[in-house]
């Protein structure tokens, strides 16, 4: 995890958003919005993996913003030239804690999922709160020319 955004020379240009959706804190908008992120990322020709990816990463960062911040959830996803970045944000500054897997609780594993599935992840502060970032590498052959 890093508190940065994706470097621009790792990930190469930002080509453009592929989809933002603004979510009430309700537990039907993980769901949904999985399924939008599923569309669009199939509409644009991104690899099978590459979507499961984002999709289950999604649904960690977005449940994790309705359970702890419970406010109103924006979810952007862009495409760069050699990745994707899933954006989620909410209105609390608490900042993401990695919990101890040894902990017999039944749940706080899904920064552990993220941190699998993506290629990087962290987050920014904002003035409203902060936004949680995953990134994910584009597979050669999804690379803009």
């Amino acid at each position: 995890m890093t508190n940065k955004p994706p470097a621009e020379d790792l990930y190469g240009a930002f080509e453009i958003v592929l989809g933002a959706w603004d979510l009430p804190g309700l537990a039907e908008a993980v769901r949904n919005t999985r399924k939008e992120i599923d569309q669009v990322c199939t509409d644009n020709g991104i690899e099978l993996d590459v979507i499961e990816h984002v999709s289950l990463v999604a649904s960690e960062l977005i449940t994790n913003s309705i359970v702890h911040a419970a406010t109103r959830v924006k979810v952007t996803l862009e495409k760069w030239q050699n990745s994707l970045r899933l954006i989620v944000e909410d209105e609390s500054d608490v900042e993401p804690v990695v919990l101890d897997l040894e902990s017999e609780s039944e749940s706080g594993r899904g920064l552990h999922i993220v941190n699998e599935l993506s290629h990087e992840w962290g987050f920014e502060k904002t003035e409203e709160g902060k936004k949680v970032w995953a990134a994910f590498s584009r597979p050669h052959n999804l690379a803009s020319p």
